[in-house]
């Protein structure tokens, strides 16, 4: 989308925005007047095109997104090149949402005058009633998806005064256009037939046969979109139906679920299936914030991406407005009071300013009330039940049926079993549908060498033993109101039999546990720690000296069957996690673990003194997966950042010290297998000294990062990006210490030879150009500074993507400058 925007001083400028970065607009309706009389986009491009007549509408509005607060506005005279087919076609494939997502859209009838009148005084329509139902404007095919589309519409006079709203003109609109009132209120368009939508255009006409055609699709075919759900699982082949009961359970829960809609009815689709179906993984507030965030994804809400806007104010808004059709939203195990009563802003990215108190605001304000959708909780906890709908819309999910349970379980054996002992294991398990699950699963695995009957006795025997899982802490694991004692007996036999026969699948459940229990992502787990690659470089060195005579072919054939072994084993791990039902797979290839086998299986780690291991591990595997901050990396860091947040307490002090004993103790192995002018023996010391950064242990990063950059000045070259970035480091550290003459002297030369090397145009070029201005200005030079900032933001406008953080900080530093100089 191509926006006009208000540079100040009369001047404006065409700039490409995309769906998820559009900033906030107005936009303009409008008839066309003659050929030559159109400010066209070449116009607009050239600067040219002031003397046209159409020249007063783009004034109109600017003026007026002005005094709505509003530096962006479209009008489709200027903003399409129809010059291109390819754009035109999209242009008008998507007019009827650039309209519908306006912040404003103004009518300017060019027919209808207000000269002699008082202005503004809608409440005296008689002064221009009887041209305004005759305006032009009102028989154009184009206008009718522009006066239905926006949620906000206000019609001026060809003065530019103010006549009302769709709103408040509503009846005369009505009457003129024979449109239905709820539409023109924003009702859903599919609750009108088609045959009544068309009547809306019977009249209207267009300049071009064709356009009429065009500009009917979106008011009759806009809402056809198959249905969509944002649902992570799919429908379990062995599903035991319970609709006589008019209850359900979800795998493993009993507990309650809450049901709200304005109606205070189960369902938003009694008339068909809604046609937005959306899932929230709610048992932690990071959980919520990426599920909103995925919603907003999915129906590409505008500005979804700008650190600036409130994503639940954003999501909420698009489910309060009908015309997106109908929804239903699940919130999945919300059972922590903290989640429904903390503000939801403060995980948001960025709150500040005048906005936070009305961001500030508890996940009840972000659950709309709306005809067009309906709400589904489920929840274990009777409290943050009430707290969100009332006592009659709360459902208590009771265990399952006798019938129900063995049903269940003769589903998932595939071995046969007589009626007594079935009825008898369903009955041992208290019918919880997770341990009935997990049970089948280990039957399953042993094949003949375990029947019904011997898992029952096995059963009874782990329950009498005193070192149990059941007794570790004098029940810790029974305070927790699901944590019935069948589910912790079935989740110990089977983690005993895998820790057996195994032990890579009880070490891969081991380290899983530790992450947050949803969306745990293949790759993190896959990934090689950093002590893991150095250890793994040091195990090569020593290959590389002991098989030196050896084949070259060999050895990458060697490898490429290592790779490929360790990743049958990973797999066959997780298959094994998978069949006892420990493990599942998400529809985007995440693993998920059901909240039980977490707290069971980090409780025998404690039990047995293994936790620490695994949370170090859990450590290591994170910390090598997270990127940096940069702005092509914030989908990755979106994805970590839920288990990022679940890291055990004391994380921090933990990679503190790992750091240090890694540069003391890599430091020595490195030196001795590698040599110490090896780049990877540097490493650890590199890390060491991001660290002390972090923490404002200036003179002690200092020593490290010297010796890191003369290594790589003598091993990798003068030139080399990586040492250009730890010369660039170094002069970071000269700053913040306020050594601001050292820090210039670095930055010029890292800067020149940044140019000559990788280009002007690179953004490492233009990060160091702009250290370099700030460190200009931190000395006075306040001409130097500005004209080299200048430089840098023009430079980064053009390569940089829409939006990147470096080119909007840089921008506003600039502009912080130049109005303190004006």
């Amino acid at each position: 989308m191509r926006l006009i925007k208000d540079e100040g001083h009369r001047n404006l400028s065409l700039v490409e925005q995309y769906d998820e970065n559009i900033p906030h607009y107005a936009i303009l309706s409008h008839t066309w007047g003659a050929d030559g009389e159109e400010v066209t986009f070449k116009d607009l491009m050239k600067g040219t095109g002031k003397n046209k007549a159409g020249y007063k509408k783009i004034e109109f509005c600017r003026n007026q997104a002005a005094r709505d607060g509003l530096q962006f506005f479209w009008v489709d005279t200027c903003c399409i090149d129809k010059s291109s087919s390819a754009e035109l076609s999209e242009a008008i494939n998507s007019m009827f949402r650039w309209y519908k997502n306006a912040d404003k859209c103004y009518v300017y009838l060019s027919d209808v005058s207000t000269s002699g009148h008082a202005t503004n005084v809608p409440s005296s329509p008689a002064t221009w009633e009887a041209t305004f139902q005759k305006s032009r404007w009102f028989s154009r095919g184009w206008t009718l998806q522009e006066l239905i589309a926006p949620a906000s519409v206000e019609f001026f006079s060809s003065e530019g005064d103010r006549l009302g709203s769709k709103r408040s003109l509503e009846q005369y609109i009505h009457e003129i256009t024979g449109i239905a009132i709820q539409a023109l209120r924003g009702g859903p368009l599919t609750g009108f037939k088609v045959e009544e939508r068309f009547s809306w255009a019977k009249h209207r006409e267009t300049k071009r046969q064709e356009d009429k055609a065009y500009s009917l699709f979106a008011p009759v075919e806009q809402l056809k979109t198959p249905p969509s759900s944002t649902v992570p699982f799919r429908r379990d082949v062995d599903f035991v139906d319970q609709r006589r009961r008019q209850e359900s359970h979800s795998w493993g829960l009993v507990g309650r679920v809450s049901l709200s809609s304005p109606s205070n009815t189960a369902t938003a689709s009694v008339n068909g299936p809604p046609r937005w179906m959306f899932w929230i993984h709610a048992s932690n507030a990071d959980r919520i914030e990426q599920g909103y965030r995925e919603i907003a994804e999915r129906v590409k809400i505008p500005r979804r991406k700008d650190p600036k806007e409130n994503i639940f104010e954003l999501v909420a808004r698009w489910l309060q407005d009908e015309s997106n059709g109908t929804w239903m939203l699940v919130l999945d195990n919300l059972d922590d009071d903290a989640v429904i009563s903390i503000p939801q802003a403060a995980t948001s990215k960025a709150q500040a300013g005048d906005r936070e108190d009305r961001l500030r605001r508890p996940l009840s304000a972000y659950l709309p009330q709306s005809q067009n959708g309906a709400i589904l909780i489920t929840t274990r906890t009777r409290s943050v039940a009430t707290k969100l709908v009332e006592s009659r819309d709360v459902i208590v999910v009771d265990p399952m049926t006798d019938m129900d349970a063995i049903t269940l379980l003769k589903k998932k054996l595939d071995v046969p079993a007589n009626d007594e002992d079935l009825r008898e294991l369903t009955y041992t398990l208290e019918y919880i549908p997770l341990a009935i699950v997990q049970a089948a699963a280990y039957i399953q695995q042993k094949g003949a060498s375990c029947s019904v009957r011997q898992y029952i006795e096995a059963f009874q025997r782990n329950e009498k033993q005193k070192t149990s899982l059941l007794n570790y802490e004098a029940g810790h694991l029974r305070r927790d109101a699901e944590a019935k004692n069948s589910i912790i007996i079935t989740w110990q036999i089977s983690f005993d039999d895998i820790r057996e026969k195994w032990p890579s699948s009880a070490d891969l459940l081991s380290l899983m546990s530790y992450f947050d229990r949803q969306g745990i992502p293949k790759e993190v787990l896959r990934v090689p720690s950093q002590e893991e690659a150095i250890r793994d470089s040091i195990k090569q060195k020593k290959d590389d000296v002991r098989d030196d005579e050896k084949d070259k072919d060999e050895d990458i054939e060697d490898s490429s069957t290592s790779e490929a072994s360790d990743d049958d084993m990973f797999e066959e791990a997780v298959d094994r996690l998978r069949s006892y039902s420990f493990v599942s797979l998400g529809k985007d290839k995440t693993f998920e673990m059901h909240g039980l086998v977490q707290l069971a299986t980090r409780k025998w780690l404690a039990m047995h003194r293994e936790d620490e291991k695994w949370k170090a591990q859990f450590n290591r595997k994170l910390n090598a997966a997270l990127p940096n901050g940069n702005h092509e990396n914030w989908a990755s860091c979106e994805m970590l950042f839920p288990h990022a947040k679940s890291r055990p307490r004391g994380s921090d002090r933990w990679m503190t010290s790992q750091y240090e004993n890694g540069r003391r103790y890599y430091g020595r192995r490195d030196g001795k297998v590698l040599g110490r002018e090896n780049v990877e023996t540097s490493y650890s010391l590199g890390m060491l000294a991001l660290t002390y950064t972090g923490q404002g242990r200036w003179k002690e990063a200092e020593e490290l990062v010297v010796q890191v950059m003369e290594t790589r000045k003598r091993v990798l070259g003068q030139e080399h990006p990586d040492t250009l970035t730890i010369m660039a480091n170094l002069a970071l550290t000269y700053s913040n210490q306020g050594r601001w003459k050292e820090a210039e002297e670095l930055e010029m030369q890292v800067m020149e030879t940044r140019k000559r090397v990788l280009g002007q145009e690179h953004p490492d070029t233009l990060n160091i150009m702009n250290n370099l201005a700030l460190t200009m200005k931190e000395q006075g030079r306040k001409g130097e500074a500005i004209k080299l900032m200048t430089e840098c933001v023009q430079l980064q406008n053009r390569v940089l993507p829409t939006k990147h953080p470096n080119a909007l900080s840089s921008g506003a530093t600039l502009a912080k400058w130049q109005s303190v100089e004006s």
